[in-house]
């Protein structure tokens, strides 16, 4: 009778799980875990910001309009999604991203607003 590491596909398994299948779960598991610590340091600093620069009086309208526009860029990324395939998606999506982000430096730059210029 065979080993049940040497009858899978992938080769090894730890409590019939293949190891290759554990490693990418564990990975997954990590990435949520940094994601979710990342959100949470952001998001206070942020509305903190917020009603700094627009006033608390703003901050509900924002919040709703937030959610709003979240649900249509998951729209418009399925979409993008089923049209190009993965791989151009987040292509497509990086390239919009740093772009958008280039943008913001360039305009802060003209404004005069970027702390860290010797100006």
């Amino acid at each position: 009778m065979s080993n049940n590491s040497e009858s899978m596909p992938g080769g090894r398994s730890f409590l019939g799980i293949r190891t290759d299948r554990l490693a990418a779960t564990a990975a997954i598991a990590v990435s949520a875990a940094f994601l979710l610590c990342g959100y949470e340091l952001v998001r206070s600093v942020s509305v903190s910001l917020f009603i700094a620069a627009c006033g608390a009086r703003n901050l509900p309208i924002v919040m709703a309009l937030g959610t709003l526009a979240t649900l249509a860029f998951i729209y418009a990324y399925g979409r993008l999604l089923s049209v190009t395939g993965p791989r151009s998606a987040i292509r497509a999506t990086s390239a919009f991203s740093a772009l958008a982000g280039r943008l913001r430096l360039d305009r802060r730059d003209s404004d005069g607003q970027n702390p860290t210029s010797d100006g």
